[in-house]
């Protein structure tokens, strides 16, 4: 990703595949699960690191593009693309974020889903 991928049509594919693999998260917790078993685990695993990247572009993108980006190309997306793809797990993705960022997203999913959003 370059300087011109910050373009509107750029963060709206980044945003599209964070939602294409939210919907395929959730496919984890359709039927009824053990909230203490394996994938109640990858799912709040997932959703923590979904989340970091809506945060990356609420928060990074508009007024910090060099850090989005860095944290894009070197963090965030080959993770994504390895999570999605089946080559490591959800909490291996989020494992690969920086912890600030790992952090305030897991807090954040964690209250997005007491709250039912």
């Amino acid at each position: 990703m370059s300087e011109s991928a910050l373009s509107p049509q750029a963060v709206q594919a980044f945003l599209e595949a964070l939602d294409a693999a939210g919907e395929a998260l959730r496919e984890l917790v359709d039927d009824p699960v053990d909230p203490a078993g394996p994938a109640m685990r990858a799912y709040l695993d997932g959703a923590a690191f979904l989340e970091a990247g809506y945060l990356m572009v609420e928060q990074l993108s508009p007024e910090h593009p060099q850090v989005f980006l860095a944290l894009h190309d070197h963090h965030y997306m080959p993770a994504l693309t390895a999570a999605t793809k089946g080559r490591i797990a959800w909490g291996e993705a989020l494992a690969e974020l920086p912890e600030f960022l790992r952090d305030y997203a897991a807090e954040r999913a964690a209250t997005e889903l007491e709250s039912g959003e």
